[in-house]
């Protein structure tokens, strides 16, 4: 599924490119997730090329042990992991030129504010929101009770819904601001025109992606509770 999901992806990321002519409509994309995506088999090559743990001392090799052995709980070993990765890479899927849904007929389409890329922002907040606690508890089983990091893992671990908030925060922040960034700059690049770049951005859009977010976390927070 994760090799499926990075052929729609360079299949969009192509289009795009033929499309508007610009690295921003494509690039970003394109390499962040083909590294979640294909992230299980770089993570075991690069571990067997450097061989990390014969090179560590003591202490340090104690931590890499720990997270490795996170890492092949949520990540390496974990047939769910394609669930945490496949709204953020369908995200950009529906930005193909034949189906775009973040402009055109398809973004204006409303329902008390929220269009229809409130879908793939509050799927990607719910699942990205899950992976993070789901993390924090292989962290919390996998660290031995003398780790030098044992007390701010029990403390992330007792404070995990305001840990994964705060971080899903920072994440959208990062996020929003990659998309006003782009946004100018494909403006700049094209004259100002908006019909002739990908990236679209404006301030109530953003309110609304932030309650995707928002409502994605909440609900991942609700059912892990549960």
């Amino acid at each position: 599924m994760r090799y499926l999901l990075w052929l729609g992806l360079v299949g969009t990321a192509y289009a795009n490119q033929r499309k508007y002519h610009m690295t921003t409509t494509w690039l970003p994309h394109f390499a962040g997730n083909t590294l979640a995506l294909l992230f299980p088999e770089l993570f075991r090559a690069l571990d067997a090329l450097l061989s990390l743990d014969r090179r560590l001392g003591e202490a340090e090799s104690g931590l890499w042990t720990t997270l490795r052995a996170t890492l092949d709980q949520v990540i390496l070993k974990n047939p769910a992991y394609v669930e945490y990765i496949a709204p953020i890479t369908l995200a950009y899927i529906v930005s193909h030129p034949r189906f775009n849904i973040y402009r055109g007929a398809w973004a204006e389409l409303r329902f008390l504010g929220f269009g229809l890329d409130s879908i793939p922002h509050s799927a990607s907040a719910f699942t990205i929101s899950s992976f993070l606690y789901d993390a924090i508890d292989a962290l919390q089983q996998n660290l031995p009770p003398d780790s030098s990091i044992a007390s701010v893992v029990r403390w992330i671990a007792g404070h995990a819904t305001l840990t994964v908030g705060a971080t899903l925060g920072l994440l959208t922040f990062l996020y929003e601001s990659g998309e006003y960034s782009i946004h100018r700059h494909e403006l700049q690049v094209r004259h100002n025109d908006p019909s002739q770049i990908n990236m679209m951005w404006d301030p109530v859009d953003t309110f609304f992606d932030v309650l995707s977010n928002t409502a994605g976390w909440a609900f991942a927070t609700l059912r892990r509770r549960r």
